[in-house]
């Protein structure tokens, strides 16, 4: 069952120094991680390793407004994260249509 790391309050996601430490990476003084997973989708919230690190972390794994946690998402989900002023939830993929298709 795969594991998703996510922000549960307003502000957004982000991680701190300690979760760079963990993964052995350079903090970049916002804790954003774009300069360690240089990615624009959502995938590496899943990323074990970054798993690992906010639950040992706990609390201080938080950056700077966020609090984090992580939700387990069934097996053979297509899965996305949504947010509303920073506060994150994961949501199932489904197919969306819109005038014009």
């Amino acid at each position: 069952m795969p594991e998703v790391v996510i922000n549960t309050r307003s502000g957004g996601f982000s991680v701190s120094k300690e979760v760079y430490d963990c993964l052995g990476k350079e903090y970049d003084g916002y804790g954003h991680l774009d300069d360690v997973y240089d990615r624009d989708d959502h995938a590496y919230r899943a990323d074990p390793k970054l798993v690992k690190c906010v639950r040992e972390l706990g609390e201080k794994a938080d950056g700077p407004l966020a609090s984090l946690c992580i939700v387990k998402v069934p097996n053979n989900v297509k899965w996305h994260i949504e947010d509303y002023d920073g506060v994150e939830l994961v949501a199932e993929d489904h197919r969306t249509w819109v005038c014009g298709d």
